[in-house]
């Protein structure tokens, strides 16, 4: 049996026996729903101005039973265009984000899952519908392994698609961790990437800690990426270091057959580089003060900038929050050549008179140093509000955005969002 209809058989016999009379009563469910409905009005100056009316659902459960260890975790999304355009390629669309039961035993530090869900193990950050599992090899070793179908190739069929992979660390806590991953994905049959990673994290004296990450392709024996950073803290600072190259011929698969929107980066050559420090000060207790520095170079290209910025937030009483930020681009082309600033504010200490329990207020106003499509300048304002009912189960938000930018010369975009979350004991 194929392993989609593997999956797909096995998830609704799941379903239905955690769903099936006796065991909703042995143990705990929980519903959430976002329900969104939205409305985009984008003039750009052509004839392809349009009117968008998307209708938004995602849907999340999670049931745990009173079997030691044994859950289900699901969360989905659909989508319905109410509009009279052809703006999206389907009128309705939807997939399963994740639907996977869950079983971990403690006494073993060993858990296992089955059905659709997202990894994030060394080199893997992809969704794959199969199996999991992570365990510990005495005091000082992890093990997780992994194996199925990836989700991004199912679109055009799943016979000779697979994913596998693992990862092996050897840790002290609090010292240290060392890991070593491997990534292997086959499309038609076909190897589409193979990746081996190395990661680390160090806790130094005096309060320095590393962290970094690296990855060879394994199918052009290259480096495909370097990614470290460096933190300290002294007294009311703390400073990160931070480093990331990127080689896109080895980074990104260069199979035509590969469903990465980025794949035409392979065979280009290209190499990025990108180096800069961040500053936080928490010498107040009410106040959050950040700066930051980095600098992005294209080798090939010949497009280097650099992106210098401060921000402040004053935190008042309960969540009510007051932001400025301040920043400069300087880089070799126009769009990478601006000035930014922003205002922000979050305020959920209201009069009782007024309808809603907290609004919220954006403002964006960006300057180029030179013009691009005759337009000098861009601005972005979002106005936001919200009130919670029935014990705060269910939350109503609405925001209304503008913008006004070189690439649409007035987008308007409004949205009514409703959450609600149902929990049984």
């Amino acid at each position: 049996m194929k392993i989609d209809k593997f999956v797909t058989v096995f998830s609704c016999f799941a379903v239905g026996c955690l769903f099936a009379p006796g065991w909703v009563d042995a143990g705990a469910l929980e519903i959430t729903s976002e329900s969104s409905l939205a409305l985009y009005e984008r003039d750009t100056g052509t004839d392809s101005d349009s009117t968008l009316v998307p209708f938004y659902e995602y849907l999340g459960v999670n049931y745990t039973t009173d079997v030691e260890g044994l859950s289900f975790h699901g969360y989905a999304w659909g989508r319905l265009n109410l509009g009279d355009n052809d703006y999206y390629r389907d009128e309705s669309d939807g997939e399963l984000l994740y639907g996977y039961l869950k079983y971990r035993l403690d006494t073993a530090n060993v858990g296992m899952k089955l059905g659709r869900q997202h990894l994030f193990s060394g080199v893997a950050n992809a969704s794959l519908d199969g199996v999991s599992m992570r365990a510990a090899l005495g005091t000082n070793f992890d093990i997780s392994l992994y194996g199925g179908s990836p989700v991004a190739l199912a679109e055009d069929g799943r016979s000779g698609d697979s994913i596998l992979g693992g990862r092996i660390s050897n840790y002290l806590p609090g010292l240290y961790e060392l890991g070593l991953s491997y990534k292997k994905i086959r499309n038609d049959s076909t190897d589409d990437d193979e990746k081996l990673g190395l990661d680390i994290s160090l806790n130094l004296p005096y309060t320095i800690g590393l962290n970094g990450f690296s990855s060879l392709n394994m199918v052009t024996d290259s480096w495909a990426e370097h990614s470290y950073e460096l933190q300290a803290r002294a007294g009311a600072f703390q400073v990160r270091y931070f480093l990331q190259l990127f080689q896109y011929d080895d980074y990104f698969s260069s199979s035509k057959e590969s469903p990465n929107p980025f794949k035409f980066l392979a065979g280009s050559g290209e190499e990025l580089t990108i180096i800069g420090a961040e500053v936080d000060w928490f010498g107040a207790e009410s106040y959050e003060v950040n700066v930051k520095a980095k600098n992005i170079d294209y080798d090939l290209r010949g497009d280097s900038s650099t992106y210098i910025s401060g921000m402040v937030i004053k935190h008042l009483e309960d969540m009510c929050q007051v932001g400025l930020e301040l920043g400069v681009m300087a880089g070799d082309t126009s769009e990478n050549d601006y000035l930014i600033g922003r205002a922000f504010v979050y305020w959920d200490k209201l009069p009782e008179s007024i309808p809603v329990e907290f609004i919220s207020t954006d403002l964006i106003l960006v300057g180029y140093d030179e013009d691009i499509y005759g337009q000098s300048n861009s601005t972005f304002v979002s106005l936001g509000a919200g009130k919670t009912f029935l014990d705060k189960a269910l939350a109503l938000k609405f925001s209304l955005d503008y913008s006004k930018d070189p690439y649409f010369d007035n987008d308007f975009r409004s949205k009514l969002v409703a959450e609600y979350t149902f929990g049984k004991e």
